[in-house]
């Protein structure tokens, strides 16, 4: 959950659907996330999410200012039943949940930022 980022949401419930798409955003051939030590799997199956809104404009400034500080920022759009669209900001991709959390700890020590370890969207792989 991204509680210091206004209009952010808590993870999906299930039933929810994620999709990748937009010309912004990263798709499977998406470079690895940098992290101080520790290589990335760009065909990861989970992220970390750093972020989650209405407006995607506000998504892609966040994942914007991540790339500027050398992190691998893409955004996905995800159909929330009852909520509607929600645009996600998620860094780096992970074969595992365990390398997800990892690198979740020490991102969330940088940046400040509220992580969640997610799965990628079918269509974001």
């Amino acid at each position: 959950m991204s509680r210091g980022l206004p209009g952010a949401q808590a993870p999906l419930k299930e039933g929810a659907k994620e999709v990748v798409s937009g010309a912004s955003e990263r798709k499977s051939s998406a470079p690895a996330a940098k992290s101080p030590g520790k290589a990335v799997d760009a065909s990861g199956r989970y992220t970390v999410r750093v972020g989650s809104f209405r407006e995607q404009g506000r998504a892609e400034r966040l994942a914007a200012d991540l790339k500027k500080r050398g992190l691998e920022a893409f955004v996905w759009t995800s159909e929330v039943p009852q909520k509607g669209r929600w645009h996600r900001v998620g860094v780096g991709r992970f074969e595992n949940r365990q390398q997800a959390q990892l690198f979740a700890r020490g991102l969330k020590e940088k940046t400040r930022l509220e992580t969640v370890v997610t799965s990628l969207p079918s269509g974001g792989r």
